[in-house]
């Protein structure tokens, strides 16, 4: 389904997971049947309308982190979880986890959805919006995730979440976060 942008403005700016509603789970089942190269008749354009209302009420998770469940893939995700700083390399990883690199890259993307550097960066997101809400200084958690730099991990949060980390958690966006190891 193409959504004309006019009809997006109450949508949320970025992507990110979202949690949907029973009635828009469904009208979004029906609408994957819909044929491209056709104009929406009324019965189709009252649902797209009603698919458009429930996406614009849904919560926005713009943390997801997946864990994959083959036992070498979570033995990895597990230990980058514990160890975010751990600045080893997608072959050294694979090395220790007892696949090749390319194993583990399929594998990983498979199970979870993300590639390895994506998860990768999203659970040292997770992890660093954690420890910043729970008031630990920017410089500090750029160092301890293995940023090179504050402004490093500044550059990549702002990227993420739309905004630097002080602006984003002055607009309360992380109350009440887990630990990424808790929600997997």
């Amino acid at each position: 389904m193409v959504v004309r942008p006019d009809a997006c403005a109450a949508l949320p700016a970025q992507g990110g997971v979202i949690r949907l509603t029973g009635l828009a789970r469904e009208v979004i089942m029906r609408a994957a049947g819909w044929p491209l190269d056709q104009p929406l008749d009324s019965a189709r354009q009252r649902l797209a309308a009603v698919l458009l209302d429930e996406l614009c009420q849904v919560q926005i998770d713009h943390l997801h982190l997946p864990m994959p469940a083959d036992r070498r893939l979570l033995r990895i995700a597990r230990q980058l979880l514990a160890t975010p700083a751990d600045p080893r390399t997608l072959d050294a990883w694979a090395d220790w986890g007892g696949l090749s690199p390319r194993s583990l890259s399929r594998h990983f993307r498979s199970e979870t959805g993300l590639s390895f550097a994506q998860w990768r960066q999203q659970a040292r997101l997770a992890e660093g919006l954690r420890r910043l809400s729970q008031g630990s200084a920017v410089a500090q958690v750029a160092d301890q995730l293995g940023y090179s730099s504050p402004s490093a991990f500044v550059s990549v949060f702002h990227r993420h979440f739309g905004a630097p980390p002080t602006r984003y958690l002055a607009g309360g966006h992380a109350r009440g976060l887990a630990s990424p190891a808790a929600s997997g």
